[in-house]
């Protein structure tokens, strides 16, 4: 390093962590979450004045009154970096608390943010200019000073499969999408007033549904086949809220789903046996781009369940892989 002869640092986390705290004011890098810093029991890494605090995926914070983070907002440091790729994800509020913790006054007070961006007339002028103080931004087309581009990468290619369901799942899709658009209606009550403010507040129902039609298009095992065979509403518009905070919980009531013990067998299309056209399509592509142990690939799934799928399906056709999900452990995670 040009700037220092000899580097130090810690990574300071984990259940045993309180051991390198007296040599936290030593190291020249304290690496840490953002968990075990807000964490009650970490006030003496939260009593140190740093020279530098840096966030990385910054838009952790984006809610500021979040208790969590008040140890964050509040440490002590003469520098104050936020990396991230998505400071704003639903409004405003999430770039006020960025600004919020790296104190740009005036607006890092948030009557001043809210009068004079959130709710000024001219408020995307003035968040663009805000923008340009405070944000370095380093884009794949910018060149330095000799020309060439800051970062070299490869180009990258999209390519968007669209695929149709087999007849078999098509069947089975279009009965779901069926029954639970009918549940839906029925449990909100549409065309009734009562049913139109039932849905403002239980619109969690709404896209726990939707979830379940998007499972059914990766592979139809991922569903109970009793939900696809028994749909009634068991839950009326005056029993009060559903909580979206759960996302397990909202799955398991799905639109308040009575689930009793089917006697039927159930169909090929429900084991993970099946071949899905989604798995079908996977199975080809890896084919075409003969993968093997030179030339690898990531397969990402929003669900973990179908991740056990597609391991089956992998160890069929020969492929040897890895797994990383959250049942993994962080420290095994690098062997990967």
């Amino acid at each position: 390093n040009k700037h220092l002869t000899k580097f130090s640092y810690i990574i300071y986390h984990g259940k045993d962590r309180s051991k390198y705290e007296s040599r936290l004011k030593g190291v020249n890098l304290v690496i840490t979450t953002y968990g075990t810093f807000s964490s009650k029991d970490s006030k003496t890494i939260q009593s140190i004045p740093w020279s530098r605090i840096i966030l990385d995926e910054a838009h952790y914070i984006k809610n500021f009154k979040c208790i969590s983070f008040k140890p964050i907002f509040e440490a002590q440091s003469k520098y104050r970096w936020a990396l991230s790729g998505t400071p704003i994800h639903n409004s405003l509020t999430d770039f006020y608390s960025l600004i919020k913790f790296i104190r740009f006054e005036p607006l890092n007070d948030h009557k001043f943010w809210i009068k004079y961006v959130e709710k000024h007339k001219n408020k995307i002028i003035i968040l663009d200019q805000v923008v340009k103080l405070v944000v370095l931004r380093r884009t794949k087309s910018q060149r330095g000073a000799d020309g060439n581009h800051l970062i070299k990468l490869p180009k990258k290619q999209d390519i968007l499969h669209n695929l149709c369901l087999s007849s078999e799942e098509r069947s089975h899709y279009d009965s779901i999408n069926e029954k639970l658009t009918k549940a839906v209606r029925d449990f909100f009550g549409v065309g009734s007033e009562q049913g139109a403010r039932k849905y403002l507040k239980t619109y969690g129902q709404v896209l726990v549904s939707l979830l379940r039609l998007q499972q059914a298009c990766c592979h139809l095992c991922l569903l109970n086949y009793d939900i696809v065979i028994l749909v009634t509403i068991s839950q009326k518009p005056d029993e009060g809220d559903v909580s979206i905070s759960d996302i397990n919980e909202l799955t398991c009531m799905l639109d308040g789903l009575s689930i009793e013990p089917s006697e039927k067998s159930v169909p090929i299309e429900f084991n993970k046996k099946f071949k899905s056209v989604k798995i079908g399509k996977m199975l080809e592509i890896l084919s075409n781009e003969k993968i093997n142990s030179t030339i690898k690939c990531v397969i990402v799934s929003q669900w973990t369940s179908f991740l056990d799928v597609i391991k089956f399906h992998l160890s069929q056709n020969g492929y040897s892989y890895d797994i990383i999900s959250g049942s993994v452990p962080a420290i095994n995670r690098q062997g990967i």
